[in-house]
C-alpha cells in the first residue's frame, strides 16, 4: 500500500451501461455527493479518502478476524462513502473491461455471498506466513473477485486492501501493487494473470502476489 498510481476517466477504463455522470463533466466523471467535474480533483479526492479510510479499517479489523462479503462493502464504503451515495453497494449496472464482461448484476449478490462462504472466510485469517502458500490463497481471492467486479467503480482499490489486511494477519507489513502501472508490461502481465485464472490456473496471478509481498 506504498504506491498509489494515478487513474483515468471512468469512461476511458469501462463499457458500461446506465452510468450516471456528473453533469458538466464530459461523462468522465461519476456523478458524485461533491459535485466534482474535474477528473484530475476527483483522482486527488479519492487518493484523500482512500488513505483516510486505510487506517480507520486497520482500527476496526482484528488480526484474528474471518473476513466475508459483508466487510468488503464495509470497506468499499469506507473508502468512498464521501464522494459517492452507492459507496458499498452492488452495482445494478452491467460492465466489462480489457475483453472481460463481469459478471451480470442481479447474479452479484448471490455470488458474492458463494465467493464469502467458499472462499473469503475458509481463508481468513490465513494459517500460513509462508510466501508461496499466501500467494496461492490470496491470487484465487483476488481473481475470483475481479470477475465478479461488485462495484461500479473501486474494485481494484477495494481488493488490493483486503488482500493488504490479510497479508497483515499472516505478519507480513502489507503489499505494494505499486509496479502495475495503468499500461506497460506489468499491467499485460495482469490481465493475463487474471485471463489465466478465468480458466483455473492461478500460478501467473500468484507470482505478481508473492511480488506485491515482497515489496
Amino acid at each position: 500500500m506504498k504506491k498509489i498510481s494515478k487513474r483515468h476517466s471512468f469512461s476511458s477504463k469501462y463499457s458500461t451501461t446506465d452510468i450516471e455522470f456528473e453533469t458538466g463533466s464530459k461523462n468522465r466523471v461519476l456523478k458524485n455527493k461533491l459535485g466534482i467535474i474535474s477528473i484530475r480533483e476527483m483522482n486527488d479526492r479519492e487518493i484523500i479518502e482512500y488513505v483516510k479510510g486505510t487506517k480507520k479499517l486497520a482500527e476496526y479489523f482484528s488480526f484474528d478476524h474471518s473476513f466475508s462479503h459483508v466487510d468488503i462493502c464495509l470497506i468499499h464504503k469506507t473508502i468512498f462513502g464521501n464522494i459517492y451515495e452507492w459507496a458499498g453497494e452492488y452495482r445494478n449496472v452491467e460492465m466489462s473491461k480489457d475483453g472481460f464482461v463481469f459478471a451480470r448484476a442481479k447474479y452479484i449478490p448471490d455470488l458474492m455471498k458463494e465467493f464469502s462462504k467458499s472462499l473469503l472466510q475458509p481463508q481468513t485469517p490465513p494459517n500460513t506466513n509462508s510466501s508461496k502458500d499466501l500467494s496461492q490463497i490470496l491470487a484465487k481471492i483476488h481473481v475470483e473477485f475481479i470477475l465478479i467486479h461488485p462495484f461500479r467503480e473501486g474494485n481494484g482499490r477495494t481488493i488490493r486492501l483486503l488482500l493488504s489486511m490479510i497479508a497483515q494477519q499472516a505478519q507480513y507489513a502489507g503489499m505494494d501493487f505499486g509496479f502495475i502501472k495503468d499500461k506497460g508490461k506489468e499491467y499485460k502481465r495482469y490481465i493475463t494473470a487474471i485471463q489465466s485464472g478465468m480458466k483455473g490456473n492461478y500460478e501467473l496471478m500468484e507470482e505478481i502476489i508473492e511480488q506485491a509481498l515482497s515489496c
